[in-house]
């Protein structure tokens, strides 16, 4: 990790693991940190659901981006409605601009 080579980390943490399940809580946070340097967002989200403890920086910022995430697909469920009445209508794209903006 400290040569900037995420891709490599990520190789060789795997590879360990599959070897030493048992260094799963040492070896993990490399794999998690990994994976958010790459934005590997689905490897992430597997990545941490082993993980038991999150006083580990690099776990507790891998949290984050999954945590966006979730909030993103809400809103996009929630903006969908208001989009779909508007696009039916005459100025669809001014009427739904503004739910955009929001």
């Amino acid at each position: 990790m400290g040569l900037d080579q995420s891709s490599t980390a990520l190789t060789y943490a795997t590879g360990l693991l599959n070897e030493r399940p048992e260094w799963s809580n040492e070896i993990n946070p490399f794999r998690v940190e990994s994976a958010w340097k790459l934005a590997d967002w689905d490897g992430l989200s597997e990545f941490l659901k082993p993980q038991t403890s999150s006083d580990n920086w690099e776990v507790a910022v891998g949290k984050i981006p999954l945590s966006v995430e979730e909030k993103c697909k809400i809103v996009r469920t929630q903006q969908m409605g208001p989009l779909s009445a508007a696009s039916m209508e005459n100025g669809a794209y001014q009427r739904g601009y503004s739910h955009v903006l929001r």
